[in-house]
């Protein structure tokens, strides 16, 4: 399976997969897979239903500082807006201070965000599923982390037909 790339509309010639790290794409996923399926579009509607429920459960690559698989991640209110600090497990979650908040890091608590928050809070998702500081995200890249290569390369190769007369 190859990245899907959009043929319609704003995001004409963008993949479905990397409009997942962009905010604005999400949003436009978002909206699309809350229509009804016709004829036209069941398979890309299917398509885009899936994709966003992978993003309800990503791979995190990112460590709790106890060693921990993270599962949230931790921001606080300030005159500024939202300021993310850390990266917590279950465990750590429980521990955090009265002032704090927890995010699970999942594409659809940015939704929850607005403007700069929404761009820090997918910044801080980015470096938890392992991609580095300022890297930029392809078709390609985004359809690996949510298509690993590794399932990819399992597919069953069909059996070949015996000759009737081996």
């Amino acid at each position: 399976m190859a990245p899907f790339v959009l043929q319609f509309g704003k995001f004409s010639g963008r993949a479905i997969e990397a409009m997942m790290f962009d905010p604005e794409g999400y949003e436009f996923l978002r909206q699309y897979a809350r229509q009804k399926e016709t004829s036209g579009n069941v398979n890309f509607l299917r398509r885009v239903r899936g994709l966003l429920q992978k993003g309800e459960n990503p791979e995190i690559k990112a460590i709790c500082a106890c060693g921990k698989k993270v599962v949230s991640v931790i921001g606080k209110y300030d005159n500024s807006g939202v300021s993310f600090s850390r990266f917590v497990c279950e465990d750590c979650a429980k521990k955090i201070f009265a002032a704090e908040n927890e995010y699970p890091l999942k594409f659809s608590a940015m939704v929850q965000f607005k403007g700069s928050e929404r761009r820090n809070f997918l910044f801080q998702l980015r470096q938890a599923c392992g991609f580095k500081f300022g890297e930029r995200i392809t078709a390609q890249k985004a359809h690996d982390f949510f298509y690993p290569p590794k399932l990819a390369e399992q597919k069953v190769k069909p059996r070949q037909r015996e000759l009737p007369w081996l």
